[in-house]
């Protein structure tokens, strides 16, 4: 997949990508943690575990609006106990993901979701910023962005602002 070939600079294609991402003094990814079917937890937050169903359905049910669930810095020092060794890179990057491929062609395999990991991890420390917005739609994925592009979305959801106004401070900070 393109995002694996993503996390690791390739000098053969001469493609730089983490350089770059690690050129950034503040690397943040913002995640839903419930009611989002447009993008996996998993892939927003940059964890391989799955989220439990249980947990996803506790932080569903806040009624409280947008909730800040999580909220610090993780390292890849800190994420190799949980299975991240294992995918450390050695070899080139062809001979990594022709592997993966041999080994498991789905794209949502967990072998894929550890070797993404790994590599954007590499860039240096991340802050994570999981959020809740509650409700009975799986809409979450338009609220974390605030989307408007009329007055209905803007509306609808609005109650994402705050949480871009939370990611802009930290920028900008």
């Amino acid at each position: 997949p393109l995002l694996a070939r993503m996390t690791i600079d390739d000098e053969e294609s001469n493609m730089f990508f983490i350089e770059a991402l690690s050129a950034f003094r503040r690397r943040c990814a913002f995640a839903n943690a419930a009611n989002d079917f447009l993008v996996s937890y998993e892939t927003a937050s940059i964890r391989h575990e799955k989220l439990s169903r249980r947990q996803e359905a506790e932080w569903a049910s806040l009624n409280s609006g947008p909730t800040v669930v999580f909220d610090g810095v993780i390292k890849l020092e800190d994420r190799k106990a949980g299975g991240l060794a294992e995918v450390q890179p050695t070899a080139p990057l062809r001979e990594r993901v022709e592997k993966l491929v041999k080994k498991n062609s789905r794209v949502g395999n967990e072998r894929w979701t550890k070797f993404m990991e790994h590599g954007l991890r590499s860039a240096g420390p991340w802050r994570h910023v999981d959020v809740s917005f509650p409700g009975p739609l799986p809409i979450a994925h338009n609220k974390i962005v605030a989307l408007q592009r009329n007055v209905m979305t803007a509306k609808l959801f609005k109650e994402g602002e705050v949480i871009v106004r939370k990611q802009a401070e930290y920028l900008m900070s």
